[in-house]
């Protein structure tokens, strides 16, 4: 424990009374001690920096000054400021009016106190320059770490704030530390003053840099760091190169102007850029060229009055980052170099840089007549075009014209960013994308006889732009990197420096962890690489686009492997047979960040051509299958020649195979003496003494065993060789390395469909029933997928899932109304559980199938039957598209095949009629009836559905049926234009059952655009038994007033009808087939051709049209060219013209009928305007209800009185009639 001291007196300095004690301070204490522990409390003003010997030391006197105890070896503290501070400035030139002196400035530094992370505050550095040095507000080319060996950079995330004049601050993250005992550097642009000094260690001249934790508080400080000196600035400096090329080998012009005369033996000296060297030539000499010569290769400079150097001024390379010019006149009487012209000079074998350099300034030193001994400056180096490195391009199928895997390398000197690209650009004639199929070489997995495969012909229009996709090469390793990683790892980060997230930085993380795995999982074998780098090409350029939020990374070496077709012809030169490949920016512009123009290309060799490969068996496992190939080569191969022929491992014959023909044949074609020779799935066919022609057919017959399954598509590739011998060496000049083979299948013993309802547009549950010849193994035991295949035939489509509910891994055989079921006497086997149903769609053929996913194994010979859901098309597809095809898969390989499964056929309900009583508009109650019969039977208690067109108002007042349905059928209204009516229990319909139903609806406003009815009968247990829809409805029609008039209303007689009528719909003139249909009762006849004796008129009659009723002044009514047409029946047509319509008024229609001879069953007439024409007819306005007349006999004239009295009766008669047809006119 600490005792409480005595009285402390007086403290002391001694330094007022002798300067050389300023470090010793005397305390006087009054009181007794006693033995323990004490401590007190003194006020000193610490040094500038850590003493070297930093100990204290403790004396205790007593009153007379005699020592009692002393301690001489007390560790002091370490004072708190900045080590080691430096400054490297770039460019020590000074301003001058019209031009700031642009500095760039390394600033390095290590702490003596480490600042620990603070959640809530940010730390920072803070640079305090001398008077005269300005910091821009805006940090401009602020670099956080210069990548100097031996200093480590500032935080990711640092910033930097200028205050506009001499004072930077640079503030770290928040939660990131300040360590101690670490050289920092950074880079910062200042502006150099206009004077000049080099008194660097004057206190004025001094720098100042400290930091502070939480941006406020100082926690080291060092403010006697001395400046850099400012030197008077060169008045011109510029360098120029011939290539901008990384790495490049080129020839360098600079121009410079000093501002002082460059006196005898002094010199120039010119540094660099880092990574561009000074070549030079033999003993450091600069070139070997006229400079007249070189100058031209230069464009022309941006000043005037350049001037060649003196021959008395030498040029010579003192290192690979050094060129000095020297004033070789002597000291005694020589001649300096003036200062007013601008000089140029050439250094040749220079080389750029790899890539543009972080700090990209060519540095000049002058040691000049000046006061201050030298001038300084400099100048801004170029953009460097870096070339990519590490780049290669390898074909794998090297024959002239063939589909083959480019693998392309590349190494990046620029990171690509996302938006950036990859442009790959080929000789003449490459093609990268899918493989290009016509009809004669398409791949049909459904043929066993592969098309004939050679080199591909075909290419596409050059401004045609092709979609492809890259791949990955083997060993792959995903060189792209993911900013949503690179903000996940940060946030990480923060999260084990023990900073708590915020809410906003939690849903940052999940979010940007959820894309950083699924792109890389994307980027890993497996994945959609396409979603990262997608692939287009044009003629033989290809292009690579880096997706967003992805990007290459510099030094970064890329592997690729993308598809195409080599070149058909040889190149016509070497430098035609060269790549071109470029990384390039996401800009606009698509500025080229990495390039490399020269590639070498590949070397092509002719092609194995095979015509054709035809096997003698195509079921699997057979033992014996002889397979003939045909074959041409492109080159001749002289003798000894070589035929290598590799099959798929797994078509070997069985070691107990026993074949009743040699394994390997060949055909009269081929040389006279060959030499046969297998070893394993390799066949070599040597010629001795005869070449291998060229061009000519040449055949060869193999023996092998088919396995269980074709191998997949990948695997089940023959490769052809043929090579000379003939200069002593295996030459190789014909290759074929991606021959596709010949496929195997298995078979079904039987393949079945049927059809639970067979309505068009109805959900239809189908029937599968299947046997097998060979199993479908068990994907759970062979570590492979298998699956089955059902191809719809074309407009069928499957239900989402199959149906879910609907699909069922076992058949209901007793299942009802099912017109063609299964047979009842096979006990059918169920799918193996853990079987899986979803529907899919083809976009090539344009078809749906259904893919059943087994787990479990398939065995053979036994009867399998399932169920699964589909929509029915409109109407049965033609009888050669009726097809169904079953296919069962293994791993991706169609193992059994049955092609044109025989469908089912549609039906509908067989007849149905919509008979309208009255087509009025808005018409409350219109009776209609519904005449329907079902070629089905149908069980009592089913409903019927009918559905009205939208508009339409069912009502089930005063509903009745015919005798075709019992009185108790009952009607229900489910919404307004959907009815219900549910047959009795006890009242079921056998097949082909008519009856009717009459019922009540409100007619809608207009006629419905989809003017439809549809019909459902629905079974008891909510099954669809039989179906109609698109049923025609008939026309709304406006209501018509008509008045029938007979004037000679006698049996059997020509009658003159006069119908007065007033439409409440005009017939439009710019319709075409606008007519007026009389119709009478049954035994009325309108004669054939009545045009001669009909007339329209209008009812009230003017000598001269007005506008008042209508019609234009002198408009013609009724219009030239209308017809009369009879049908020898009870109904008539009057058509208008083209062109002719008929306004709303009143007219009369005269037109003679034939009486019928007897009384009719009606005397209801009907009468409708309406449009009819090849497009179909339209109602306009009707009036179906129309009160006829009554028909009379016509008596016979009296004949029992002399011819006088004869003669007055038949005047009286015709003036009878004529009095009449007068009144009536009236």
């Amino acid at each position: 424990m600490m005792l409480i001291g005595p009285q402390m007196d007086l403290c002391q300095g001694m330094g007022a009374a002798d300067a050389s004690m300023a470090h010793i301070a005397r305390v006087t204490i009054s009181g007794a001690w006693q033995l323990g522990d004490y401590g007190l409390y003194a006020t000193v003003q610490n040094p500038m920096f850590t003493p070297a010997r930093n100990f204290w030391g403790f004396s205790i006197y007593d009153s007379n000054m005699l020592p009692l105890m002393s301690e001489s070896w007390v560790f002091g503290f370490q004072i708190q400021v900045v080590l080691d501070p430096r400054l490297k400035a770039y460019n020590q030139g000074n301003g001058v009016d019209g031009e700031a002196a642009i500095n760039y400035v390394d600033v390095s530094f290590m702490l003596s106190t480490r600042i620990p992370p603070e959640p809530t505050r940010a730390h920072s550095v803070v640079v305090t320059a001398p008077l005269g040095f300005y910091f821009p507000s805006i940090c401009q080319s602020f670099t956080i770490d210069t990548f100097t060996p031996g200093f480590s950079g500032l935080p990711k995330g640092t910033g930097c704030q200028g205050s506009n004049g001499n004072v930077l601050t640079v503030t770290i993250p928040f939660m990131r530390e300040l360590r101690n005992a670490t050289y920092y550097m950074f880079r910062a642009l200042v502006v150099n003053p206009r004077e000049t000094f080099l008194n660097v260690d004057s206190p004025d001249k001094y720098w100042r840099i400290e930091s502070q934790a939480g941006g406020m508080e100082l926690v080291d400080l060092n403010k006697v760091i001395p400046s850099f000196a400012i030197y008077p600035r060169l008045r011109y400096f510029a360098v120029a190169a011939l290539s901008q090329v990384g790495l490049a080998s080129t020839t360098y012009r600079i121009h410079f102007r000093t501002d002082q005369s460059l006196p005898p033996q002094q010199t120039v000296h010119i540094y660099p850029p880092a990574g561009t060297t000074f070549g030079g030539l033999t003993e450091g000499t600069c070139i070997d060229i006229d400079p007249v010569l070189l100058s031209l290769q230069f464009p022309t400079p941006l000043i005037s009055g350049v001037t060649r150097l003196p021959e008395w001024v030498s040029c010579r390379v003192v290192s690979s980052t050094e060129l000095m010019l020297r004033n070789e006149e002597p000291i005694l009487g020589g001649r300096p170099l003036i200062s007013g012209p601008v000089f140029e000079f050439f250094i040749m074998n220079a080389t750029n840089a790899e890539s543009t350099p972080q700090l990209n300034l060519f540095q000049i030193e002058a040691i000049t007549s000046t006061p201050m001994g030298k001038e300084v400056w400099t100048a801004p180096g170029w953009v460097i075009y870096p070339e990519l490195t590490l780049t290669s391009v390898e074909t794998a199928n090297p024959g002239y014209g063939l589909y083959t895997n480019f693998t392309v390398t590349l190494q990046t000197v620029t990171e690509v960013p996302s938006g950036g690209s990859i442009r790959i650009i080929a000789p003449a004639d490459y093609y990268f994308g899918p493989l290009i199929e016509t009809a004669e070489t398409r791949y049909d997995p459904l043929v066993s006889e592969p098309s004939p495969q050679g080199a591909g012909q075909e290419r596409p229009p050059p401004e045609r732009v092709t979609i492809c996709h890259i791949l990955r090469p083997m060993a792959w390793a995903c060189a792209l990197e993911f900013t949503p990683c690179i903000i996940m790892d940060e946030l990480d980060e923060l999260r084990t420096l023990g900073m708590i997230l915020s809410p906003s930085q939690e849903d940052a993380w999940r979010t940007n962890r959820t894309l950083c795995l699924d792109m890389r999982s994307k980027c890993d074998p497996g994945g959609q690489l396409s979603d990262l780098i997608s692939c287009e090409s044009q003629g033989s350029t290809l292009d690579l686009y880096v997706a967003p939020l992805v990007f290459l990374p510099s030094r970064r070496i890329f592997r690729l492997l993308i598809q195409g077709y080599n070149a058909r012809n040889p190149p016509a030169s070497a430098e035609a047979n060269s790549w071109h490949i470029m990384t390039r920016n996401s800009d606009s512009e698509k500025t080229i960040l990495d390039e490399k123009p020269q590639v070498p290309g590949v070397s092509l060799i002719g092609i194995v051509s095979v015509d054709s490969m035809v096997p003698s068996n195509t079921k699997v496992s057979s033992i014996e299958n002889y397979v003939t190939v045909t074959l041409r080569l492109a080159t001749q191969c002289d003798p000894r020649a070589i035929l290598r022929i590799k099959f798929p491992i797994e078509y070997m014959r069985g070691e107990n195979a026993a074949f009743s023909g040699p394994a390997i044949q060949t055909g009269f074609t081929f040389p006279q003496q060959v030499e046969r020779r297998q070893s394993l799935n390799t066949i070599e066919l040597e010629a001795i003494e005869e070449a291998y022609p060229a061009n000519i057919p040449l055949v060869v017959v193999l023996g092998l065993s088919n396995p269980e399954i074709s191998p997949t598509r990948a695997n089940n590739i023959w490769t052809f060789e043929a090579f000379s011998l003939s200069t002593g060496t295996a030459e190789l000049l014909n290759v074929n390395l991606n021959v596709t083979g010949f496929k195997i299948f298995g078979e079904f013993s039987g393949a079945y469909v049927t059809g639970t309802v067979l309505s068009p547009l109805a959900s239809n549950v189908v029937g599968i029933w299947f046997n097998l010849k060979s199993p479908l193994r068990a994907s759970l035991e062979t570590g492979q997928t298998s699956q089955m295949r059902l191809w719809l035939p074309p407009t069928f489509q499957p239900l989402p899932d199959c149906g879910n509910a609907l699909f069922s891994l076992s058949y209901d055989i007793s299942r009802e109304l099912v017109k063609n079921p299964f047979p009842i006497t096979i006990a059918y086997l169920s799918l193996p559980s853990g079987t899986y149903c979803f529907d899919k769609y083809d976009p090539v053929s344009g078809q749906w199938y259904v893919e059943l996913t087994i787990e479990q194994e398939v065995s053979y010979g036994l009867d399998y039957a399932f169920e699964f859901g589909l929509t029915n098309p409109f109407r049965t597809p033609p009888t050669a598209d009726n097809v169904w095809r079953f296919e069962s898969l293994q791993n991706g390989v169609i193992l059994h095949l049955r092609r044109s499964v025989p469908g089912f056929e549609l039906e509908q309900i067989k007849e149905v009629r919509v008979t309208p009583s009255d087509t009025t508009t808005l018409l409350p109650r219109h009776r209609l009836e519904f005449y329907m019969m079902s070629d089905k039977y149908i069980p009592g208690g089913s409903k019927i559905e009918i559905t009205a067109p939208s508009g339409y108002l069912f009502t089930c007042a005063f509903f009745t049926t015919d005798t075709g349905l019992a009185i108790t059928t009952t009607c229900y209204v489910r919404e307004p234009n959907i009815a219900e009516f549910t047959m009795d229990t006890s009242d079921p319909k056998d097949p082909n059952s008519p009856f009717r139903l009459f019922v009540y609806v409100s007619n809608p406003e207009f006629t419905p655009q989809q003017n439809y009815f549809n019909f459902r009968i629905i079974s008891p247990l909510a099954d669809v038994l039989d179906m109609r829809d698109f049923v025609q409805s008939f026309d709304i029609t406006g209501r018509i007033e008509v008045d029938i008039q007979a004037t000679f209303n006698y049996f059997g007689q020509v009658n003159p009808l006069r119908v007065v009528f007033r439409q409440s719909t005009i017939l439009n003139q710019a319709d075409v087939g606008n007519e007026l249909v009389l119709s009478g009762p049954d035994g009325f006849i309108f004669p054939t051709n009545c045009t001669a004796g009909f007339r329209l008129r209008l009812s009230n009659a003017v000598e001269q049209p007005t506008s008042n009723r209508g019609y234009d002044i002198g408009f013609v009514f009724p219009p030239e060219g209308m017809t009369c047409r009879g049908y020898d029946n009870a109904t008539v047509s009057v058509r208008f013209p083209d062109g002719s319509g008929l306004l709303r008024n009143n007219y009369t229609l005269e037109v003679d009928v034939n009486n019928p001879g007897y009384v009719p069953n009606s005397t209801s007439w009907s009468f409708v305007t309406r449009v009819r024409n090849a497009d179909g007819q339209k109602i306009v306005d009707a009036n179906r209800t129309l009160d006829g007349f009554g028909l009379v006999e016509l008596l016979p004239m009296r004949t029992d009185e002399g011819s006088t009295g004869r003669a007055k009766l038949g005047a009286l008669v015709v003036c009878i009639v004529i009095l009449r047809l007068s009144a009536q006119r009236g």
